[in-house]
């Protein structure tokens, strides 16, 4: 090597390192790592080969220059049923992400889960893995999958019995064909898609027991906020239509909730008793709980709570409702309409009336009560039948009725229920400082002996007013 060769080779060598330093970095951050939110990302319950909700993941970038994600993905290469996007690209893997100064990324986790073959959920897990300057991170997934019977368009066209080892998940509404009856063992949980329905043109008998109720549901699993269940969101699906020939529905321990209406009984002949509700829970519809047309209706120690319109309807037709509460704190839709509304007739302007007699309509031991000043709308003809009558009621109404229309009743003092909607919960038992606390008929109470929760109406000085009764140890 010449003498000039050597004088240049300092400066050269510099030169090489300076140009292989920046060809390395490109003004990347070094030595630093990802700021993660969580380790573990959970998802609700879902339906085996039902696709989950999508869930978001944010991860940041805290330093001054940007940062090189060399490699994210998924453990199992996807094999567990998580997808993964990121920056709307699908994949298991993604190579050199470069993520901003300062700036943050959104990663997208979604699971389809297999068939799992067992009556139970099964834990399904994962991960997402990141390597930033050879630092190695994770995020675990985990889902739990529950088996179900899909119903797609499904009809019952003979007598079936519906039993209790999977729940039912129900496409394009359920069809009870005209004189097929549909049987329901105690467990059993049927969910309804968006929209669906459960149309009986036959009959219904579900019965289930305190410990073990027959579910009528949505079919979203997941949480639309913390602590709060879709299952209580109004309007998750359609609700349960019991057309005018259908007669001889039983519901008795079942729970009804988040559709746009519990029951809808049809215009039938008063003859048959169209529909018995007992020890059962109707809750949180987008109108109303129970939409009585004309029908002979039976409901007894149930809890009917929230609407947006009327919680109960009852247009003509002959009533009854023992030791019920009847309530009405909706907060997730506008209410229009008070929570009780007994009505013997339709009319519009400048065309006749359409009558419906009100041959009977008796409330007994129970509470009619709500968020409003005026919880009891009349809409009567006195020209058509008008039979109505409350007994020992508590009722929120600004006006009293007449005497010859109720006896004992109490009028505007709070039943005092232990949530009315804080965090949108609700607890419709009565606190110790209820107005309904013995404040019920003997008679009635000893045909219904036990309440909701299975306690004794009868072992005090007399029967709390409503579904449940008060103990000091609640």
């Amino acid at each position: 090597m010449n003498l000039v060769s050597r004088l240049l080779m300092p400066g050269l060598l510099s030169l090489l390192l300076a140009a292989a330093s920046c060809t390395r970095d490109h003004g990347f951050e070094q030595e630093g790592m990802l700021r993660l939110p969580t380790d573990t990302l959970s998802f609700d319950t879902i339906f085996s080969s039902i696709g989950s909700t999508t869930a978001r993941i944010k991860i940041y970038n805290p330093y001054k220059q940007k940062l090189l994600i060399t490699d994210i993905g998924l453990k199992t290469q996807g094999n567990s049923g998580f997808r993964l996007s990121v920056d709307g690209i699908s994949s298991s893997t993604f190579s050199d992400v470069e993520l901003l100064p300062q700036d943050s990324l959104y990663l997208f986790v979604e699971i389809t889960a297999g068939l799992q073959g067992l009556a139970t959920p099964v834990l399904i897990e994962d991960a997402i893995y990141f390597v930033t300057n050879g630092h190695h991170q994770e995020i675990a997934l985990q889902a739990y999958a529950r088996d179900a019977l899909i119903w797609r368009g499904k009809r019952i066209v003979q007598d079936t019995l519906l039993q209790a080892q999977l729940p039912y998940l129900i496409y394009d509404s359920l069809v009870i064909d005209p004189g097929v009856v549909l049987s329901i063992d105690p467990g059993v949980r049927l969910h309804f898609h968006d929209q669906a329905a459960l149309v009986a043109y036959g009959s219904i008998k579900a019965r289930g027991d305190a410990d073990n109720p027959v579910i009528f549901r949505g079919d979203r699993l997941d949480k639309l906020f913390v602590d709060f269940p879709y299952e209580y969101y109004p309007g998750q699906w359609y609700g349960i239509y019991l057309d005018k020939e259908s007669y001889g529905n039983e519901f008795d321990w079942v729970e009804i909730r988040g559709a746009y209406y519990g029951i809808i009984a049809d215009s039938s002949s008063l003859e048959q008793r169209k529909l018995d509700i007992s020890n059962s829970v109707i809750f949180n519809m987008v109108y109303s709980n129970l939409y009585s047309i004309h029908s002979n209706i039976r409901v007894n120690n149930s809890l009917l709570a929230n609407s947006g319109s009327y919680t109960i309807l009852v247009l003509g037709g002959d009533a009854e409702f023992v030791h019920c509460t009847i309530a009405n704190y909706q907060r997730l839709v506008n209410r229009d309409g008070p929570t009780l509304a007994l009505v013997n007739f339709l009319g519009e302007e400048g065309k006749a009336p359409v009558y419906y007699p009100l041959h009977k309509a008796h409330f007994i031991n129970s509470i009619i009560y709500g968020s409003q000043s005026d919880e009891l709308g009349l809409g009567i003809a006195e020209e058509s039948a008008h039979a109505f009558f409350f007994r020992n009621c508590l009722i929120r109404n600004s006006a009293e009725l007449r005497p010859d229309f109720t006896e004992a009743c109490i009028y505007n003092e709070d039943p005092m229920f232990k949530n009315t909607g804080k965090d949108y919960l609700y607890n419709f038992r009565i606190d110790s400082l209820s107005a309904a606390i013995d404040r019920g008929l003997d008679s009635f109470a000893l045909d219904l002996p036990f309440d909701l929760d299975g306690n004794s109406r009868t072992a005090d000085i007399a029967p709390d007013l409503g579904a449940y009764e008060w103990k000091s140890t609640d």
